[in-house]
């Protein structure tokens, strides 16, 4: 869906849609950072799309809900311990660190209901967002480097100069964005499809 602002959205629904897919190409073609939230990190193949990149030489920065640690198989270790450029931390809130979002060169946010996990993407019924947009993308990256700095890790700054937290009343989005998304950091954003 091509926004009125330049910016796109797509929309997946598990199980059909192959949303691992999608969110393995698009961390997969990331440039500079790849930054994530998880409550559930279990996926395979996303770990491999983001070791490989770590690699490549892109940043990947990231924090793992640490109950779900104790739970079951994670990527959080193949992950710590695969070569790059790698800053992953365990989250330190005493409640569950519930997100599920993966920032992509301050440009791409991957967000919705679905874990990074098979059962989300071939058994669960879920949603996910790609959402393409500097100004979404900031929004997340203000709660990212919250999370992630609570937890001890320095966050590398934002590609662009200019970074500020920005509300809707500061937001350079256009008055058309009519329809209302949620997304789980209590982000509002207006939007017309």
């Amino acid at each position: 869906i091509e926004l009125s602002d330049g910016s796109n959205l797509a929309s997946y629904f598990s199980p059909n849609d192959r949303v691992d897919q999608a969110m393995i190409q698009a961390v997969s073609g990331a440039k500079r950072s790849v930054r994530f939230l998880a409550f559930s990190y279990t996926h395979p193949g996303l770990e491999a799309a983001m070791a490989e990149r770590g690699r490549a030489g892109v940043r990947i920065e990231g924090v793992v809900e640490k109950s779900q640690l104790r739970a079951g198989p994670s990527m959080y270790d193949s992950l710590r311990r695969s070569s790059g450029d790698t800053d992953i931390r365990t989250d330190v809130n005493p409640a569950n660190m519930h997100h599920k979002a993966i920032i992509i060169d301050d440009e791409v946010v991957i967000t919705g209901s679905a874990n990074f996990s098979r059962a989300a993407a071939g058994i669960n019924e879920e949603n996910t967002l790609i959402i393409r947009s500097p100004e979404v993308s900031r929004r997340y990256h203000e709660e990212f480097a919250r999370i992630h700095g609570a937890a001890g890790g320095e966050t590398s700054p934002p590609h662009e100069q200019a970074y500020w937290p920005l509300s809707l009343r500061e937001s350079t989005l256009p008055m058309d964005l009519r329809r209302r998304v949620f997304a789980p950091i209590h982000c509002a954003v207006w939007l017309k499809w």
